[in-house]
């Protein structure tokens, strides 16, 4: 291994406070010989080569170093601009410790590095554009950080990337248009941030996507119907932003989503019959929006659905019977609509909780109590008639 790797990882144990790492072996020893010379230097280079440091790891024939994995090590202060010296660094795990300050832009030198994991540190500042050189990387991880500003468009030049984490840090603006061109892209996390703006239509083009996760934002206008290109989806989640307009029904083309979560937004006009078709459904959340019409009986398709959560909107009308049919439920929830009629016997013993305002719907409900082990309901009258139920059946 070349001396510029040795002084490179040298320098990430000083700037790193070093002794205080709970895994450490060979990096103390083979940092003090960064600094030395002879025999012991010698000694240490070649300790190094045969990758016995903790977290190391080093390529075919001994060239250099190629993994560094120091996840929950407890490292602590600035990643030290050494780090670039790395020339055949090709993994970088540094998640989950204390890091601080920015990202130094020397690691737009490491040319051949394909993951690299930030996350969950205390990281801050820009996200750097010079980013955007690294063309070999798969998986990009700056989660759980507090990276501000804007997300470069720089990073739209890497077109081998498979995975984006940038979630829950305080990034701001729009999401750039470039992210369109990351055609490889299988994950996309950009929640609990400031962004702001219209999600792309141009998102109609990742069509390898399979996770989609914006929620938690300040997304405006309407969803794009763009994102029903995307066949792939397992996982899209828009909640928690300020999107208005419909539910499109074009949504129903992703035949293999499982989870959709569209709560808490301002979306108006009726829940789309066409959402019935989507078979592999385990959770579907419209709550908290300003939804209306009635809830279609198309619902009770969905064999595979254990969440349905649709409190706090418009909805009149009956509870269809067609949702009896979804044995696999465990979490209904209604409340906060104009619903008139009483709940049918939803879902077998998984139904852990039924939440319904209309005391009628409850008092209707008694040959379903034995299926319930918890009943919410919003006043503390509903709360005696349910106990009083319970005595009648032996309870």
């Amino acid at each position: 291994m070349c001396g510029c790797d040795r002084k490179a990882l040298a320098a990430l144990w000083w700037c790193t406070n070093g002794p205080a790492w709970v895994q450490a072996l060979g990096w103390e020893e083979a940092s003090a010989a960064a600094g030395g010379d002879g025999k012991q230097q010698q000694q240490q280079q070649q300790q190094c080569l045969l990758g016995e440091w903790d977290g190391v790891g080093v390529g075919p024939e001994l060239q250099g170093v190629t993994l560094i994995d120091l996840r929950r090590n407890n490292l602590q202060g600035a990643l030290p601009p050494e780090i670039g010296d790395l020339r055949h660094l090709r993994h970088l795990y540094l998640g989950d410790n204390q890091l601080q300050g920015s990202i130094p832009k020397s690691i737009s030198q490491l040319s051949q590095l394909c993951i690299l994991s930030l996350r969950g540190n205390n990281l801050k500042g820009d996200i750097i554009p010079e980013l955007g050189c690294l063309t070999a990387l798969q998986t990009l991880s700056l989660r759980d950080n507090h990276f501000s500003g804007v997300i470069p468009p720089e990073l739209g030049q890497l077109t081998a990337l498979r995975h984006l984490f940038m979630n829950n840090n305080i990034l701001r603006g729009p999401i750039p248009e470039e992210l369109s061109q990351l055609e490889q892209l299988e994950q996309l996390f950009l929640s609990d941030n400031e962004l702001d703006g219209k999600i792309p239509e141009s998102f109609g083009q990742l069509i390898n996507l399979e996770e989609l996760v914006l929620s938690g934002n300040q997304f405006t206008g309407n969803i794009p119907v763009q994102l029903s290109d995307l066949v792939g989806l397992v996982r899209l989640e828009l909640d928690g932003n300020c999107l208005s307009g419909d539910v499109p029904p074009d949504l129903s083309a992703l035949s293999n989503l499982k989870v959709l979560h569209l709560n808490s937004n301002s979306l108006t006009g009726p829940i789309p019959c066409e959402l019935g078709m989507l078979s592999w459904l385990e959770r579907l959340d419209l709550s908290k929006n300003q939804l209306s019409g009635c809830i279609p009986p198309e619902l009770g398709q969905l064999f595979c659905l254990e969440l349905l959560i649709l409190n706090d909107n418009k909805l009149i009308g009956g509870i269809p019977c067609e949702l009896g049919r979804l044995h696999h439920i465990n979490l209904l929830l209604l409340d906060g609509n104009h619903l008139s009629e009483s709940p049918p016997i939803v879902g077998g013993k998984g139904l852990r909780q039924w939440q319904v305002s209309q005391r009628k719907a409850f008092l209707n409900s008694w040959s379903m109590v034995d299926r319930l082990s918890h009943l919410e309901t919003e006043n503390a009258q509903l709360r005696k008639e349910n106990d009083l139920l319970r005595k009648l059946q032996g309870r």
